[in-house]
């Protein structure tokens, strides 16, 4: 299952309501979400807000927050005719409204001052990993280069009217830029799971699952032979497509310890994934890396126990860190609990 980001210093910190310590006796452009607003030569646009469960990536693993996470998205535009500094503060905690985006509750007429007290959103930042959709370096941004970049906050408890705050760090001005909006509470937006036959792609690298089927798979070992699997097995087949432009390597892992690997629930159940022993190969499934080409594909199968009879529903997440790219392709499999008949070799 996906670890816990509690466990991978994920912090929720209350941002602190201090007091604007430059460009004192000014006032901060305010706007609306949905109209773009300028200050220091640089344009801010900030889209509707989401509410959903976050998925970070660090590395070869794939960690998600169970509490849901407000998503706001902003657009940057640097309309010149200087260069601008686009520096991405989610690794960075909260302080004031000079360096970093701020979330509050809004004041009314007094954020136009902007006020002294706030009522904040605690923000959500990153101590590590990087979450999709957000910026992860400082970028020196020419006359109309375009950002495009998403802040994270808790989720308030009830509707209420919010203050999104951009700092000055984030342009050439003195103050910061104010969006107001009002918040609705909504259901928050989960994982997608595919089904049987639909591509994933990750990157331009396409991650098929081609079916799910309970049988006794063959096995090939180097000191008793040939042979089959005691029981019956959960084989789920899929197929890696390289459609990107460069080569890449497929490392399945089947044998191997400690790396993240296929994951399959039977609602709050896990089932146990399939390796056998060193000596043992199981005939047709990959056993070692594999370089493909741009355009070139790769069939293999991931082994489970046999899930209960009650299960109706299956849960795959498969990582795509096994084809060198970032997150997971998740498959909901319709499941049928099946007594197949036993190979001769194993009626004797």
């Amino acid at each position: 299952m996906i670890r816990n980001l509690r466990n991978h210093k994920l912090g929720f910190l209350l941002s602190l309501a201090l007091l604007l310590s430059v460009g004192c006796g000014e006032k901060p452009t305010v706007s609306t979400v949905g109209t773009a607003a300028t200050a220091g030569g640089v344009e801010f646009s900030v889209g509707d807000y989401t509410v959903k469960y976050l998925e970070v990536s660090d590395g070869e693993d794939t960690y998600e927050y169970p509490r849901p996470v407000l998503a706001i998205p902003i657009t940057v535009k640097n309309l010149g005719p200087d260069k601008n500094i686009y520096s991405p503060t989610h690794s960075t905690q909260q302080m004031t409204e000079a360096t970093t985006p701020l979330l509050y509750v809004d004041p009314g007429a007094e954020a136009d001052l902007p006020p002294d007290k706030k009522v904040p959103v605690n923000g959500v930042y990153l101590e590590k990993g990087s979450a999709q959709g957000q910026v992860t370096v400082t970028t020196t941004m020419e006359k109309d280069d375009v950002i495009n970049d998403v802040f994270f906050f808790e989720v308030p408890d009830s509707s209420q009217d919010l203050v999104l705050s951009l700092p000055p760090a984030m342009h050439r001005g003195k103050m910061p830029v104010l969006f107001r909006f009002n918040f609705q509470p909504m259901e928050a937006k989960g994982p997608k799971y595919s089904k049987i036959g639909n591509a994933t792609t990750f990157n331009g690298v396409k991650f098929t699952l081609d079916s799910s089927d309970i049988e006794y798979v063959q096995i090939d070992d180097t000191v008793q032979g040939k042979g089959f699997s005691a029981d019956p097995l959960l084989k789920i087949s899929y197929t890696v497509e390289n459609g990107s432009k460069e080569a890449i390597t497929f490392s399945p892992g089947h044998k191997t310890s400690g790396q993240r690997g296929a994951a399959l629930y039977a609602g709050d159940d896990t089932m146990k994934r399939i390796k056998f022993a060193a000596t043992s190969r199981v005939v047709d499934q990959l056993d070692k890396s594999k370089t493909l080409k741009p355009g070139e594909s790769v069939k293999d199968f991931v082994l489970f126990e046999r899930p209960p009879e009650d299960a109706k529903t299956l849960r795959l997440e498969y990582p795509a860190s096994t084809f060198e790219q970032q997150g997971l392709a998740r498959y909901s499999i319709d499941y049928e609990y099946k007594n197949p008949d036993k190979p001769k070799e194993l009626k004797q």
